[in-house]
């Protein structure tokens, strides 16, 4: 017999189990990048109009730049524009101060903390050693830069022999990774993001700290992850042959090959002559200010470049002029981790984003030829923000802001790539029959090799969701109630990713199985498989919570039971009392 319970145990009861659900409810699709949750916000950008020269945009960043610095919270920042098809000359603009308490302007020779975009010159020096060691012995480059590299025996891979196999064969002083898997992180290492401590932190090792994470998941060449480990490799690599410091034989190559007047890796060890004209690291809160300490860079080749964004300008200008007849430098730009046709890809220290090809000339006169292909990098440090993008034809900016701010950076880019017409700005809404299609789509899908191995417990918070509306085709992940990525079909199982996040202008193609089932996607860099609902991200969340909110259930409903007898006690007792005193 079940006990009484009373109306106000009911509602607290019922109160309990509605806290439950909204654990599920807010853990909608959301705007992604490559595996995880991103952000999404409206960019406010001038309308597309048609541009004379690089003056012209130069006037309108004038004007757009402040305000945006004024609603982010950027201290400084500097913006170079190159390769003007109208024959007009390069032009940077640059904005506010270096340093938080504002006592430095910022100048075109000012130097800013680059960080990833380091990644293309350490591409470029590594080739330039294989390409050395392959005419030594006889060898054609591009053979070599396929080939497994020589093992660094100070920095063994832990596991190789796992993975060994006849064109790697284990124990014989190779290296289970070859130069061209390095650089377009497909070495088989694990996706990380160490080699930045933070500055109150006791720095350590560095040399211990990357020999304890060269360990493979997966067979090179299988998967893009994001492996900084691999770039630190690079340097040692680099090192270990020439005998030379990589700060020392970067700073040659940029002075002697690409022109360039001022840069480093290591801040500390930076050419007295350009000590002030330093950028310090920045970070707001409210409207206040403050100077960040700066991390401990472990993996230089990796993560540090202090460079203006004239100087980055003029090295990928020159880069591309030197493809023309430089085997080295034409890797660079070669999207070597383009899995497919209709898809972009990786080449050496950049992203390869496929252009639009419905963009014609007329759309913008900056397009004098409209491009086939982007080539774009992006580097983030505690303080610092940095992305820069070129053409085959040569046409490009870089943009360096010394916060740590992604909102500004990305209504930058968004305002620079409606500018030089790379991307459409407005891609034409999905037919009714592409929007029927699409429910095809709908569900939660996982992204792979974008968890380091420690977390893969939590790879289901890489979950993505795809659905389609009355209008639109939505692709984001867990924590964003609104979607900041929209897909549009342009081919049959080919979508075009728009929208104000880091997957801005990826392709996304359908994966399906033999009976034509969709078993995944596959994107610019990042393959997503096809999960069950019950075990995706929202259903993982939602048993989560219910799982903590049963302490609490089972000692409410302890609660009640007791208060429930201690009633029906009483009521027993009150009518054994009443029937005692009356009568006989």
């Amino acid at each position: 017999m079940f006990p009484r319970i009373s109306f106000s145990s009911i509602i607290v009861l019922g109160l309990a189990l509605l806290a439950i659900f909204p654990i599920a409810s807010d853990f909608q699709p959301g705007s992604q990048s490559t595996g995880g949750a991103e952000f999404a916000l409206a960019a406010e950008t001038a309308p597309p109009a048609k541009i004379e020269d690089f003056r012209r945009i130069a006037q309108e960043l004038e004007a757009l730049t402040p305000e945006l610095m004024r609603k982010h919270g950027v201290v400084g920042a500097q913006i170079h524009l190159f390769g003007d098809p109208r024959g007009g000359r390069d032009r940077s603009v640059v904005f506010g101060h270096a340093d938080a308490d504002r006592t430095r302007a910022v100048q075109s020779e000012t130097l800013f903390q680059a960080a990833d975009l380091v990644r293309p010159l350490t591409a470029y020096l590594l080739l330039t050693q294989v390409q050395s060691e392959a005419r030594s012995a006889g060898l054609d480059f591009e053979a070599a830069a396929r080939a497994p590299l020589k093992a660094l025996a100070d920095f063994p891979v832990q596991n190789a022999d796992e993975f060994a196999d006849s064109a790697r064969p284990a124990g014989q002083g190779l290296a289970p990774f070859s130069a061209y898997e390095l650089l377009t992180m497909s070495s088989g290492l694990p996706p990380s993001r160490d080699g930045l401590i933070r500055g109150e932190l006791e720095r350590p090792d560095p040399d211990g700290y990357l020999r304890e994470r060269l360990t493979l998941t997966h067979a090179p060449g299988d998967l893009f992850a994001v492996a900084p480990e691999g770039y630190a490799y690079a340097g040692k690599y680099l090192e270990a042959r020439a005998g030379v410091a990589f700060d020392t034989q970067l700073r040659s190559v940029l002075s002697a090959r690409f022109g360039v007047r001022a840069a480093c890796v290591d801040r500390d060890q930076c050419p007295a002559a350009v000590q002030s004209l330093i950028a310090d690291g920045t970070v707001h809160s409210g409207s206040y200010v403050f100077a960040l300490d700066p991390p401990h860079v472990l993996y230089p080749a990796a993560d540090s470049l202090w460079i203006s964004a004239a100087d980055y300008g003029r090295f990928l200008r020159r880069a591309l002029q030197l493809a023309n007849s430089d085997p080295v430098a034409a890797a660079l730009f070669e999207p070597v981790r383009r899995s497919d046709a209709g898809l972009g890809g990786r080449a050496m220290g950049f992203q390869a984003l496929r252009s639009s090809e419905n963009i014609s000339a007329e759309t913008s006169a900056v397009a004098a030829q409209p491009s086939t292909a982007i080539y774009t990098g992006e580097g983030r440090q505690p303080g610092y923000s940095s992305y820069a993008f070129v053409t085959p034809e040569g046409r490009g900016a870089v943009l360096f802001c010394n916060s740590n701010e992604r909102f500004f950076i990305r209504e930058m880019v968004s305002y620079l790539y409606d500018r030089f017409a790379l991307l459409e700005t407005s891609p034409p809404a999905p037919s009714a029959a592409a929007l029927e299609q699409a429910q095809e789509l709908e569900g939660s899908y996982r992204a792979r090799a974008t968890v380091p191995a420690r977390e893969s417990l939590f790879s289901f918070l890489t979950d993505v969701r795809i659905r389609s509306g009355a209008r639109q085709i939505d692709f984001g992940g867990v924590f964003q109630k609104e979607a900041g990525v929209q897909l549009y079909p342009i081919a049959p199982d080919l979508y075009l990713a728009r929208g104000p996040v880091a997957m801005d202008g990826w392709r996304v193609k359908v994966r399906r199985d033999a009976d034509g089932d969709v078993v995944g996607l596959d994107s610019d860099l990042v393959r997503y498989d096809r999960v069950h609902p019950l075990i995706s991200a929202w259903a993982i969340l939602m048993y989560l919570g219910m799982l903590t909110s049963l302490p609490v259930l089972f000692f409410m409903l302890f609660i009640i039971r007791r208060k429930s007898a201690a009633l029906t006690q009483d009521s027993d007792a009150n009518q054994q009392a009443s029937s005692g005193s009356e009568p006989a």
